[in-house]
C-alpha cells in the first residue's frame, strides 16, 4: 500500500478513536486529558509527516490540525469531536484522491 495513504490511515484511525474516547468525557475537558490530546497533535502538526502529499493538501491537514488544537483549547468536548470529525472526513477525503 502506498506509505501516503497508509499514513492518512493512521491519521484516520487515531482522530476516529479520540472521537469515541471524548463522548464519555463532559464539558469543560479534564486538563490530563487536555494535555494528552494538545501533546498529541502538536506532534503531528510540527512533524510535517504528511510530506508524501502536495503542498496543497499538506496545507489543509495542517490548518485543520490547527482547528483541531484550537478546539481542545477551549475544553469544550462536542467542540473538539466536531474538530476531529472534520479532521477525519478531510483525511479521508485527500486518501480516496490518491
Amino acid at each position: 500500500m502506498d506509505p501516503c495513504k497508509s499514513l492518512l490511515g493512521a491519521l484516520i484511525r487515531f482522530a476516529r478513536t479520540h472521537c469515541i474516547m471524548l463522548q464519555s468525557f463532559t464539558t469543560p475537558l479534564d486538563s490530563q486529558v487536555e494535555n494528552t490530546l494538545t501533546n498529541a497533535y502538536d506532534y503531528l502538526l510540527q512533524r510535517n509527516l504528511f510530506s508524501c502529499l502536495r503542498r496543497s493538501q499538506q496545507n489543509q491537514i495542517n490548518a485543520q490540525l490547527q482547528v483541531v488544537l484550537n478546539a481542545i483549547n477551549t475544553r469544550d468536548v462536542s467542540m473538539i469531536i466536531q474538530a476531529l470529525n472534520d479532521l477525519k472526513t478531510l483525511a479521508m477525503q485527500i486518501r480516496n484522491s490518491l
